[in-house]
């Protein structure tokens, strides 16, 4: 993360530096042995260098930490801040334009992720694991945004692009599963958007799978969001009312929690309809005791 925050922590670059001319001339004052002295910066160099990235790293679990706890705009901004600071065509440029993406993928702004995911360069990946990983998450976001848009063919092709990167033979062993697993729930989320009903309930073992495993609640709102979906080509209202209130109330200013209150607020007023409608159809009944007998002509 250091060196995503490069821009950002200069001033600290500054004050050590400054301090290190005063420990050099403090050191010269007093005839301190060179190799003391080099012995001494040397340390003063590593203490530094522990300290800066102890700082970057706490700053970069602070940032992810607002995205997973579906804080989204300000994840997006406080990365629309870094961006200025690296320098294009970079690693590092990558991740922060692909971190936004992500954040705008939630918002649900389709558009502002493609925007900034297409001046992505993806650094060479042939030897580079950080760069395969950087690829396989381009070709996921890029699926999802072709998802949301409503492109299945174009959400096909990201998603086989993605599948090449992650059984590479080369992609890190170690990161290979959980990207199998991300692929897996693309792959739901387009059986979902096609409506294929022979493919739908492996969708839903995917997302309940997904649901009850998330470790974020990012994680969890948004496969409550695509179980909602679900269950609402299933018929069963319930059960997609029941996602529906877990995703609105614990979905921040995600688009899934605006969904979710979009189409319980819907349903708010249909029932609302309904019960007027019966209401009046109540209040047109007679209220006094009518027999058969008084719907019969007399005068037969």
């Amino acid at each position: 993360m250091l060196k995503v925050y490069k821009g950002l922590n200069i001033a600290y670059y500054i004050v050590s530096s400054f301090l290190g001319v005063i420990l050099a001339l403090i050191l010269i004052s007093i005839n301190v042995n060179e190799i003391l002295a080099l012995v001494i910066i040397a340390l003063w160099i590593i203490v530094n260098s522990i300290v800066f990235n102890a700082i970057a790293n706490k700053r970069g679990a602070a940032l992810i930490n607002l995205r997973d706890s579906c804080n989204t705009r300000s994840f997006v901004n406080e990365y629309a801040k870094l961006l200025p600071n690296q320098k294009e065509g970079s690693s590092s440029d990558a991740l922060v334009r692909l971190n936004m993406a992500a954040g705008y993928l939630d918002l649900g702004d389709v558009q502002g992720a493609m925007n900034i995911m297409s001046r992505v360069n993806l650094p060479e990946a042939k030897f580079n694991n950080f760069a395969k990983g950087l690829a396989a998450v381009y070709h996921s976001n890029f699926c999802l945004a072709f998802i949301k848009s409503g492109d299945i063919p174009m959400a096909e092709k990201a998603l086989a692009a993605c599948y090449n990167v992650v059984n590479d033979e080369k992609f890190p062993p170690a990161e290979r599963g959980k990207f199998l697993k991300y692929c897996a729930l693309r792959q739901a989320q387009i059986d979902i958007a096609t409506g294929n009903p022979e493919r739908i309930d492996g969708a839903e073992k995917a997302f309940l799978d997904y649901f009850h495993s998330s470790e974020t609640l990012l994680e969890k709102v948004s496969a409550g969001y695509w179980l909602a979906r679900i269950k609402y080509m299933q018929g069963d209202r319930e059960e997609e009312k029941k996602y529906l209130n877990y995703t609105y109330a614990n979905g921040g200013d995600t688009m899934y929690g605006m969904e979710a209150k979009r189409i319980l607020e819907g349903y708010k007023a249909e029932e609302a309809s309904y019960g007027n409608y019966i209401d009046d159809i109540t209040e047109s009944i007679p209220e006094e005791e009518v027999s058969p007998e008084s719907f019969l002509d007399e005068s037969l």
